[in-house]
Protein backbone atom coordinates (compact mmCIF):
# COMPACT_ATOMS: atom_id res chain seq x y z
CA UNK A 1 0.00 0.00 0.00
CA UNK A 2 2.72 2.15 0.69
CA UNK A 3 4.62 1.73 -1.73
CA UNK A 4 2.08 1.85 -4.32
CA UNK A 5 1.06 5.47 -3.07
CA UNK A 6 4.80 6.32 -3.02
CA UNK A 7 5.05 5.24 -6.67
CA UNK A 8 1.99 7.52 -7.86
CA UNK A 9 2.99 10.53 -6.36
CA UNK A 10 6.18 10.07 -7.77
CA UNK A 11 4.93 9.80 -11.09
CA UNK A 12 4.54 13.78 -10.93
CA UNK A 13 6.92 15.21 -12.50
CA UNK A 14 6.61 18.50 -10.00
CA UNK A 15 6.17 16.28 -7.32
CA UNK A 16 9.65 14.57 -8.23
CA UNK A 17 11.57 17.36 -8.75
CA UNK A 18 10.09 19.36 -5.39
CA UNK A 19 11.36 16.14 -3.68
CA UNK A 20 14.52 15.70 -5.42
CA UNK A 21 15.65 19.42 -4.90
CA UNK A 22 15.17 19.07 -1.22
CA UNK A 23 17.15 16.49 -0.89
CA UNK A 24 19.65 18.39 -2.45
CA UNK A 25 19.19 21.26 -0.25
CA UNK A 26 18.75 19.50 3.31
CA UNK A 27 22.17 17.51 2.06
CA UNK A 28 24.24 20.85 1.37
CA UNK A 29 22.63 22.41 4.70
CA UNK A 30 23.84 19.69 7.11
CA UNK A 31 27.05 19.26 5.47
CA UNK A 32 27.85 22.97 5.84
CA UNK A 33 26.50 23.41 9.33
CA UNK A 34 28.35 19.75 10.07
CA UNK A 35 31.77 20.67 9.05
CA UNK A 36 31.90 24.81 9.47
CA UNK A 37 32.48 25.26 13.29
CA UNK A 38 35.02 22.25 13.11
CA UNK A 39 36.60 24.41 10.00
CA UNK A 40 36.27 28.05 11.80
CA UNK A 41 37.26 26.43 15.29
CA UNK A 42 40.32 24.87 13.71
CA UNK A 43 41.05 28.17 11.66
CA UNK A 44 40.28 31.16 14.42
CA UNK A 45 40.71 29.07 17.95
CA UNK A 46 40.16 32.33 19.82
CA UNK A 47 36.78 33.85 18.42
CA UNK A 48 34.04 31.12 19.56
CA UNK A 49 32.05 33.65 20.68
CA UNK A 50 32.31 36.14 17.50
CA UNK A 51 31.32 33.05 15.43
CA UNK A 52 28.59 31.80 17.59
CA UNK A 53 27.10 35.08 17.34
CA UNK A 54 27.42 35.60 13.79
CA UNK A 55 26.41 32.60 12.65
CA UNK A 56 23.05 32.48 14.22
CA UNK A 57 22.52 36.25 13.23
CA UNK A 58 23.00 34.66 9.84
CA UNK A 59 21.11 31.79 10.05
CA UNK A 60 18.53 33.25 11.40
CA UNK A 61 18.64 37.06 9.12
CA UNK A 62 19.28 35.10 5.66
CA UNK A 63 16.45 32.14 6.74
CA UNK A 64 13.94 34.71 7.01
CA UNK A 65 15.19 36.65 3.66
CA UNK A 66 14.99 33.04 1.93
CA UNK A 67 11.27 31.80 2.87
CA UNK A 68 9.95 35.15 2.16
CA UNK A 69 11.81 35.14 -1.37
CA UNK A 70 10.84 31.55 -1.73
CA UNK A 71 7.17 32.86 -0.89
CA UNK A 72 7.42 36.04 -3.34
CA UNK A 73 8.42 33.93 -6.08
CA UNK A 74 5.78 30.89 -5.63
CA UNK A 75 3.07 33.51 -5.87
CA UNK A 76 4.30 35.08 -8.89
CA UNK A 77 4.57 32.70 -10.92
CA UNK A 78 1.34 30.26 -9.71
CA UNK A 79 -1.13 31.40 -12.19
CA UNK A 80 1.40 30.88 -15.25
CA UNK A 81 1.96 26.97 -14.44
CA UNK A 82 -0.99 24.70 -14.33
CA UNK A 83 1.61 21.91 -13.07
CA UNK A 84 2.36 23.03 -9.82
CA UNK A 85 -1.61 22.28 -8.76
CA UNK A 86 -1.86 18.89 -10.46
Amino acid sequence: MFITSLVDIMKNPVTRNVTFAGMLNYAGGYATMYFMPVFFQNMFPFHKVEFASINALSLSVLGFISTMAGGIISDRYHPKNPKIMS
